[in-house]
């Protein structure tokens, strides 16, 4: 196995799941909230921010991590 890499696609698949699995549960809690509950605000980097900005932003990270795997980790790590 290379350092930081996945040694078989079964490892790959691991990770991929696990970061699905992580977005299925940030579903699950945004679902649970009801329309004045996401528009709260609170402070996040010294910004104003809702719950519903919030929510975008962790989407948006996971986005990019999903991308990286897909696109480059399992490309260098040659998994299918």
């Amino acid at each position: 196995m290379n350092p930081g890499g996945y040694d078989s696609d079964e490892a790959w698949s691991r990770e991929r799941n696990s970061l699905l699995d992580e977005i299925e549960s940030y579903i699950k809690m945004a679902k649970d909230l009801d329309g004045d509950q996401l528009s709260r605000t609170a402070i996040f980097s010294g910004n104003v921010i809702t719950i519903l900005d919030m929510l975008e932003r962790v989407a948006g990270h996971y986005d990019e991590h999903l991308a990286q795997l897909r696109d480059e980790v399992r490309a260098r790590e040659g998994l299918s």
